[in-house]
């Protein structure tokens, strides 16, 4: 296979086609195209490669089925690493080099799977969670400045999710006060909360699946899954994302106000912010202009190619009752060419009652507001 450098991308690149199914290592990386801040997930495998003399075995990122790609891209990272072993063939650790830290955002997904794996019991229904949620469905491999690796996640030693026991669970859920309530109901008949194994869950009616149950966080965990959902990829999705990750699996009393309140009180989001929420202006009724060339909106348009007698700019002026457009010739838009457009245009459908136009120097000078 033809090998091609790629100065712009830190990841290698390689076709799903000369991947084996074998060759996947279980490793995921988010890549973005150049131009766009849309990201894709690609998983990731082993490929072994002998480039000017140098063997190594390297990662690249698998791309989709739907992308025909018949060479290999060689990216940053392991040139970076044929470079050192260039200058130190007899250096056993430099393949630690080839790592990369989407293992490690792995992990996230091997700590929500593990924790709800040690808490639900062999009758309960199976609680899905994927490897890579997108934002937009664009596919997005590289960039003007390299493909980008998002950071690593951060992890909580104190308390990692996965590492929560079914039994300690279940004593968190018991000696929680804000639960005890909820416990009552679900001996109730057709309640919505129900204890299976000990554990409670909530039945809530879902469009797609039919019936979806939600496990019943204690307070204790509450701040960990919000952290999970909201900023543990490092995307820092919004308000109606964030509460549509956590209500897939998650539920506790006033979670949609609890939610709304850690994602408005985010530091990194109000640093930064996100577009789609900026609030637009308020749209505003127009009077209906009944009688045509009562009321004239003008402008400039310019510098044009110079015509024969010399003249570079349009005076534009419109009646904004019939739309009717009229444009007139000027070697230059000082105040003193303006008037004389304007009363040649007047001169054709007479005064009207109001004149509209842009702020500009030749509109505010004093021989115009005269």
């Amino acid at each position: 296979m033809e090998v091609l450098r790629d100065t712009g991308s830190s990841v290698d690149l390689i076709s799903f086609k000369n991947v084996k199914e074998s060759d996947l290592t279980g490793d995921y990386v988010w890549a973005r195209q150049a131009l766009t801040n849309e990201h894709t997930c690609l998983a990731l495998a082993e490929i072994d490669l002998e480039i000017d003399g140098v063997r190594l075995k390297t990662k690249a990122a698998v791309l989709d089925p739907s992308v025909e790609m018949k060479h290999y891209l060689l990216g940053n990272k392991t040139q970076e690493l044929i470079d050192a072993i260039k200058k130190n063939p007899y250096s056993p650790e430099l393949i630690n080099l080839v790592v990369t830290r989407s293992q490690t955002k792995a992990a996230r997904t091997e700590k929500v799977a593990g924790f709800l794996d040690s808490i639900k019991g062999e009758g309960s229904s199976t609680i899905g969670v994927d490897k890579c949620e997108k934002d937009g469905g664009n596919n997005s491999l590289n960039d003007g400045e390299g493909t980008e690796i998002l950071p690593p996640a951060e992890v909580d030693n104190n308390t990692i999710l996965a590492n929560i026991k079914g039994d300690e669970f279940r004593g968190k859920q018991i000696n929680d006060p804000s639960l005890e309530g909820l416990f009552d109901k679900a001996g109730e008949e057709n309640s919505e909360f129900q204890v299976d194994k000990g554990v409670l869950f909530r039945i809530a009616p879902d469009k797609k699946e039919g019936i979806r149950k939600q496990l019943v966080i204690p307070e204790e965990l509450r701040e960990k899954i919000l952290k999970l959902c909201h900023n543990e990829s490092g995307t820092h999705v919004g308000i109606t994302k964030t509460k549509d990750r956590l209500l897939r699996n998650f539920f506790w009393p006033n979670i949609i106000k609890e939610t709304e309140n850690y994602v408005r009180c985010c530091d990194p989001c109000q640093r930064i912010g996100h577009a789609g929420e900026k609030k637009k202006a308020p749209l505003k009724l127009v009077p209906i202009i009944s009688e045509i060339f009562t009321k004239l909106n003008c402008d400039n348009t310019g510098p044009l190619p110079e015509s024969e007698k010399g003249n570079k700019y349009l005076f534009t002026v419109m009646c904004l009752a019939s739309k009717y457009p009229d444009a007139i010739p000027l070697k230059d838009i000082k105040s003193e060419s303006i008037v004389e457009a304007l009363l040649l245009t007047f001169s054709r459908f007479g005064f009207p009652r109001e004149v509209s136009c842009d702020l500009g120097s030749c509109f505010t000078s004093i021989p115009y507001t005269l």
